[in-house]
């Protein structure tokens, strides 16, 4: 069977590279064997065990929540206005990193914790390929 997926993976890059904001990630990385406080459960320093900060800038499509008419349906509690939803590249560098923070326009945002509920229906799938990598963000206090 023929497919398209190669020109629709393709089209997805380019437009996110044309049509998607910048959104730079900062985050503390820290070598593997770094001790744990047993009690906080942060990362602990030490000689050998030292954080380092990373720093990259990517392309996103970005949906900031607003205000639902009267007579919408809400069907996830986790998502509240003022909140922004991220479609980013499948690749987007996030997994293994501590303390990531997002800016977007200049101004700071965190990950939301998500129910697998909500994350399966961001899921974008075609034919094994992962289409974007979809996050809900709050901003910083």
């Amino acid at each position: 069977m023929r497919s398209n997926l190669p020109f629709i993976l393709h089209r997805r890059d380019v437009c996110l590279d044309t049509e998607g904001t910048d959104v730079t990630l900062s985050w503390t990385a820290w070598p593997a064997g770094t001790a744990i406080d047993p009690v906080t459960q942060s990362k602990l320093a030490d000689d050998s065990h030292q954080p380092t900060q990373g720093t990259t800038t990517l392309k996103a499509f970005i949906h900031f929540i607003q205000p639902a008419s009267q007579n919408a349906v809400r069907q996830f509690n986790e998502i509240e206005v003022g909140d922004a939803i991220l479609s980013l590249p499948p690749d987007a560098p996030l997994d293994d990193k501590d303390d990531v923070k997002f800016t977007i326009a200049g101004e700071d945002w965190v990950q939301k914790p998500i129910s697998d509920k909500l994350s399966k229906s961001w899921e974008g799938i075609v034919r094994g390929a992962k289409f974007y990598r979809t996050i809900l963000l709050r901003r910083t206090t």
